[in-house]
């Protein structure tokens, strides 16, 4: 498909109309062709994935759900389906009250909230990050995060520059 319009704005899906693609939206349902970006447009769509000003993708339709049904869980405690009613299946919303859904959104505040702080916690550890500590997360076999190895370099690659003027400074002149 193409990747621009003759207007010259970028198309991301098209439906085809007498053999040729027209450009449409990509959450259209007649949309039949997609780039690879439409397409990765539309399954985001589909997810109900947003993207932060914090850079967090959150999955909307997965932690609302979670929050409902954790909300509804501790209230009604472990309370069976009684007739005539069947439990909350995977992707059903179970009925909750008004009180429930505010209960509910607390949560999701408390989490986000919480996930902030961490990571700002370490955002700040990141600072004095060295490749020694790399190397020990490796030997005990913990995960390490793109950010933790480029911070890492970055010290590393500071305290080179540091020794490298310090080595460059006249004889008899310090900081």
């Amino acid at each position: 498909m193409p990747r621009i319009t003759p207007e010259g704005k970028y198309a991301y899906a098209a439906r085809e109309v007498d053999g040729k693609p027209e450009p449409i939206e990509v959450t259209s349902p007649e949309a039949t062709r997609f780039s690879i970006l439409g397409a990765a447009l539309l399954e985001l769509h589909l997810r109900n994935v947003t993207q932060t000003a914090t850079g967090r993708a959150e999955f909307l339709d997965q932690e609302l759900l979670d929050a409902i049904r954790q909300v509804a869980g501790n209230e009604a405690g472990t309370q069976e389906a009684g007739p005539g009613e069947s439990p909350a299946e995977d992707g059903q919303v179970p009925p909750v009250s008004h009180a429930q859904s505010l209960q509910a959104l607390d949560l999701l505040e408390e989490q986000y909230t919480r996930n902030i702080e961490e990571s700002a916690v370490s955002s700040q550890r990141l600072e004095d990050l060295r490749m020694t500590d790399l190397a020990r997360k490796i030997g005990l076999k913990v995960p390490i995060a793109v950010e933790e190895i480029c911070a890492a370099l970055a010290n590393e690659l500071d305290e080179i520059d540091r020794r490298l003027k310090a080595l460059e400074r006249p004889v008899g002149k310090r900081d």
